[in-house]
């Protein structure tokens, strides 16, 4: 995937990680929930976790999985699953296919059957900072160990980047989408001349039937999934070009056909150049996705026009008719907004923002057309670089909102994950919040077990030392990043 690397001029002078006290003003916010612990899952090297992503199984809300993209050497999914509602962990599971060297950008769904699918990229190659022979591959997790499907090969001058997956259980389809990239080198100078958007679906042990799709935006970016109804899925592409045009859309696809039945553009202008006081280019260009039956779809993308960078959310009831909002002000620069619905059909929305040198992850919640903050969940201090990925782990189940973020210290980084338990007050209480969370209190785990606990304390803001952001930008420059 094409990724950017922020490196901080001014990393030596705010030099590292400190624990941060909240700002007046939030700490009543804090309080409305109850303190949070944070479980740290796949500890890594300092500044090498990244890519994190969260799914929570429909039919049990306890059992739930997440995975990582860790920029080692070579650099290789890896995911962790908990069956006591994100109490304990298992140990991690390196996710390879057999004759690929490395995999990248991973996507996780579980089935009716409990057992867990995760999609990703994976390439032969070894040179720094290139993917040569490009695949995506589905592999299933049955207690553990993955069976592996490859879903489509690179061919000359092409690479496939971020994949996206989806179980639809009404049909019981399996779904993954990528981009295809074309052009001379596109695998390891991550420049593309032309890119589409590929759908691939089977059902239950078939083959994987390929459509390329028609969508409103050519996916230089990648896209998303969601489900749209029985038989139907939403596809949302983003897509940014150095000549300074941002593209957002939305397709719906038939899944009994393959045919397009709706084709939106809700995203199209060339925006002012960024300048290096701004996050990377590339946070303006992958969006989110979320549906809900009886609430509809959402949207989420950051973009530019005049003014400074903001969060622009777009609704629709049906897939057609789309309305735009702004999404939750605040300080900083706002990154990677990540959406999903609540239990009992809230707006979610997961967001990075930095301000001041400082990347603050915020939980919040749109309640009457105005947006609230539910927690904070961690911030991080500049003094060293990691990259964050394109979205965040937010995933709902059940009565469960399931976070997952990139934090770290001086000598590990981890998914900092927490399962906050939603719950509605009684319907005689107007004057009360329409919802309002609670969040599960993790057990320490037994001696010499893999797993380790974040300890949290109520107005207490966790730093680690990561460079996404910085008081002033070094230089922004483009750089492949599988060779780690």
């Amino acid at each position: 995937m094409r990724t950017w690397i922020i490196r901080g001029l001014a990393a030596g002078l705010l030099g590292s990680a400190t624990l941060g006290v909240d700002p007046p003003g939030e700490a009543m916010a804090e309080a409305r929930t109850a303190e949070a612990s944070a479980v740290k899952v796949l500890s890594v090297p300092a500044g090498r976790i990244a890519e994190p992503v969260v799914a929570v199984d429909s039919r049990d809300s306890n059992h739930i999985a997440v995975a990582a993209d860790p920029y080692l050497n070579p650099t290789r999914i890896q995911v962790s699953t908990s069956r006591d509602g994100g109490r304990t962990w298992s140990r991690r599971v390196d996710l390879v296919p057999p004759g690929y060297r490395r995999s990248y950008d991973p996507k996780l769904a579980f089935t009716p059957d409990g057992d867990l699918l995760v999609s990703g990229g994976a390439a032969k190659g070894t040179r720094p900072y290139c993917l040569p022979g490009s695949a995506v591959f589905l592999a299933r997790l049955d207690d553990g160990r993955p069976r592996y499907d490859i879903v489509a090969k690179a061919g000359t001058n092409t690479f496939l980047d971020r994949p996206s997956l989806l179980y639809d259980a009404p049909t019981r389809s399996t779904i993954v989408s990528w981009t295809r990239a074309t052009g001379p080198q596109v695998w390891c100078q991550a420049v593309a001349e032309h890119a589409t958007t590929r759908l691939a679906w089977k059902r239950g042990d078939g083959a994987f039937q390929t459509r390329r799709l028609a969508t409103p935006a050519p996916a230089v970016y990648g896209s998303l999934l969601t489900s749209a109804g029985p038989g139907r899925v939403a596809v949302a592409v983003g897509g940014w070009y150095p000549s300074g045009k941002q593209r957002v859309g939305v397709t719906l696809v038939d899944l009994s056909s393959g045919e397009v039945q709706d084709s939106q553009t809700l995203r199209a202008a060339t925006r002012p150049p960024l300048t290096l006081t701004e996050p990377s280019p590339l946070n303006l260009a992958e969006p989110s996705i979320a549906f809900r039956e009886g609430s509809g779809f959402a949207l989420a993308w950051t973009e530019k026009a005049k003014g400074p960078i903001r969060v622009r959310i777009a609704a629709s009831v049906d897939g057609s008719g789309w309305e735009t909002s702004s999404g939750p002000s605040g300080q900083g620069v706002p990154m990677v907004p990540t959406l999903a619905y609540a239990p009992d059909g809230t707006l979610l929305l997961l967001e990075a923002r930095v301000s001041a040198g400082k990347l603050r992850y915020t939980l919040w919640e749109r309640a009457d057309d105005e947006w609230e903050r539910v927690r904070d969940l961690g911030q991080t201090a500049a003094g060293r670089y990691v990259e964050i990925g394109e979205l965040l782990g937010l995933a709902t189940s059940g009565s469960s909102v399931v976070t997952a973020i990139p934090l770290g210290g001086s000598k590990r980084s981890w998914l900092s994950v927490r399962v906050h338990r939603w719950t509605v007050p009684p319907p005689a209480s107007p004057s009360s919040r329409s919802v309002r969370p609670t969040t599960v209190t993790s057990k320490p785990p037994s001696a010499g077990g893999p797993r380790e606990l974040l300890p949290s304390a109520l107005g207490v803001a966790l730093a680690v030392p990561m460079v996404v952001g910085a008081v002033v930008f070094g230089a922004v420059r483009r750089r492949r990043r599988r060779s780690r």
